[in-house]
């Protein structure tokens, strides 16, 4: 039944219906269906089941009376069956990356909204969003709304969807919509010579309005548990802005550094550990750093190319005063320690003798009282020192733009899924329930993966041209225009010739393949 949903979502440019999973098993031939275990065309009951009964497959059940557990038939949740769909058509190098970006997007379920509220029941503690635009209330229909199963207010008739914000799109601003938080982990490079095309390696769906760590973490996790776990992880504000114990001490836990953006709440001037200290930005400095350098401007989408590097100047300069990174941090303890400016050398400050023997026109020469002053101290950060925002580059500098922008990898695969090689969106899957709309996308998602592989790579899991290990990024204009074209084909009609095989050596079953249990 994954086979002939995977050559539904492949065929179907973004949209996957239980009738079309039926359609491809009525065009199989009698050989195509012996070789991956049918005897006959499936009826569309058969179809409805298999769904049904894998989506209760992945499901943890709590007896409310005795609270025992019982885990997954299958022996993986949601999250662990998505992200290995997802993944399983993509190389072993392209899916296992140290460094992965993080984001959501909205997906819409498709039933109609029953019940208005001025303000979305979003969990505690999430990103506020007052610039989103309320939505346009209307007459209550009788019975609405409800108290789904999770407390929260349900909307529509499906219940698991939920309400949330959504991001503006061509200008319009942020909204509020009813359906679920999509999830999304994208493989990066490491550096501008290892450059890569968006790959989604994990995937996780949530109700909208949940707390977005259970999705983020999700993913990781996900990623985790196939030994695939990374080292790095580059999230947004949505995400950075969450309390440390439900976010940046989780990943620290996981053995995970956050590379993240910071929301206005979060920037700012702020005692540090020791006299003589502050925290701006989420970075340690000495007092001494310039009053105009404390309380710098953000960067705002729409901005032109000079006036982003006019401001990372800026921030630059508050580089003299900082305390930078001695050694790796202590990501399960949430510890990092730091050396003053004047034990590296970035000021001359007269209680240290060495520096003062540096050039002063290179490095600002101090004004600090000679009975003590923080330039020559080791101090250790703690998880109570700002954990939630610290991060291995100061906020704004040069290093840390580099090192964030390639969080642009996740948003290049939202737009490749809603609009380039895809067109998710509502109405796209017309099931019920949070795990069977989960399995449907993920089928979506991996037949984005190829597209994007054929566009990009130009390269086939089916029909390989080179070995797995040998797919590099090839980005040609004539190729992407190609499949964006293929995206906007004319749908298949039910009676058209069956897909082809694949090619010979590589298994139809291969991209789900899962455990034995």
């Amino acid at each position: 039944m994954l086979v002939l949903a995977m050559i539904a979502a492949i065929e179907s440019n973004g949209e996957l219906f239980l009738t079309r999973i039926n359609r491809v098993a009525g065009r199989l031939t009698a050989k195509q269906r012996q070789r991956i275990g049918m005897e006959r065309a499936a009826s569309y009951s058969q179809v409805d089941r298999a769904l049904t009964d894998l989506s209760r497959a992945v499901e943890e059940t709590v007896d409310n009376d005795t609270g025992e557990y019982t885990p997954p038939k299958l022996g993986m949740g949601l999250d662990d069956l998505a992200s290995l769909i997802v993944s399983g058509v993509l190389p072993e190098h392209l899916k296992n990356r140290p460094s992965v970006a993080v984001d959501s997007t909205d997906y819409e379920t498709h039933r109609r909204r029953r019940a208005w509220r001025k303000t979305p029941d979003v969990a505690p503690g999430s990103l506020p969003e007052p610039d989103a635009k309320p939505v346009k209330p209307g007459a209550n229909e009788s019975g609405w709304p409800r108290i789904g199963d999770d407390g929260r207010i349900q909307a529509t008739f499906d219940p698991d969807a939920r309400e949330g914000y959504r991001a503006g799109k061509n200008l319009s601003p942020k909204g509020v919509f009813v359906g679920w938080d999509l999830h999304f982990a994208a493989c990066v490079g490491e550096s501008p010579e290892d450059a890569v095309a968006p790959l989604t390696t994990a995937f996780s769906i949530k109700p909208a309005g949940d707390y977005k760590a259970d999705g983020g973490l999700g993913v990781l996790d996900a990623l985790i548990r196939d030994d695939r776990g990374p080292d790095t992880a580059l999230v947004d504000r949505g995400y950075s802005y969450l309390s440390a114990e439900n976010w940046a001490r989780e990943l620290g836990l996981r053995g995970i550094e956050q590379v993240c953006d910071l929301h206005t709440n979060q920037r700012g001037v702020h005692p540090g550990p020791k006299p003589h200290t502050i925290f701006v930005d989420g970075a340690l400095f000495i007092d001494a750093l310039p009053t105009r350098l404390r309380n710098l401007p953000g960067f705002s989408i729409g901005e032109t190319q000079e006036e982003t590097v006019e401001k990372v100047a800026l921030y630059e300069e508050r580089l003299p005063y900082l305390f930078a990174r001695l050694g790796p941090p202590d990501l399960k303890r949430g510890t990092q320690r730091v050396r003053g400016p004047a034990l590296t050398g970035r000021v001359r400050c007269p209680n240290n003798a060495k520096s003062m023997r540096l050039s002063p026109a290179t490095r600002p020469t101090l004004d600090c009282d000679p009975h003590g002053c923080a330039c020559s101290i080791a101090p250790t950060l703690g998880p109570d020192d700002h954990l939630q925002i610290r991060q291995r580059h100061p906020y704004g500098t040069q290093q840390w733009k580099a090192d964030y922008n390639r969080r642009n990898h996740v948003e290049s695969y939202n737009a490749s899924i809603k609009f380039h090689h895809s067109r998710l969106a509502r109405g796209s899957t017309r099931v019920l329930g949070t795990n069977k709309t989960g399995i449907l996308v993920a089928l979506l998602v991996a037949a984005n993966n190829i597209e994007v592989l054929l566009s990009a790579y130009e390269w086939d899991p089916g029909a390989p041209n080179v070995p797995a290990e040998e797919v590099t990024w090839r980005p040609s204009s004539s190729q992407i225009t190609k499949r964006r074209a293929f995206a906007h084909r004319t749908r298949r009609k039910p009676d058209q010739p069956p897909p082809g095989e694949p090619a010979d050596g590589v298994d139809w079953l291969q991209p789900f393949s899962l455990p034995s249990n």
